[in-house]
């Protein structure tokens, strides 16, 4: 990526993942926030 001119890039994962954030972290990534996602079901 970075010989394509890329600087940084992004992961996406649920907050439950835990085995995501071993993999993530083991491979240089850093947590950078935490987002919360809320739905409201309409019925």
């Amino acid at each position: 990526m970075k010989a394509k001119g890329m600087h940084s890039a992004k992961i996406g994962t649920a907050g439950f993942n835990q085995p995501a954030y071993a993999l993530y972290t083991s491979c240089g990534f850093e947590l950078a926030d935490k987002n919360r996602t809320y739905v409201k079901r309409l019925v």
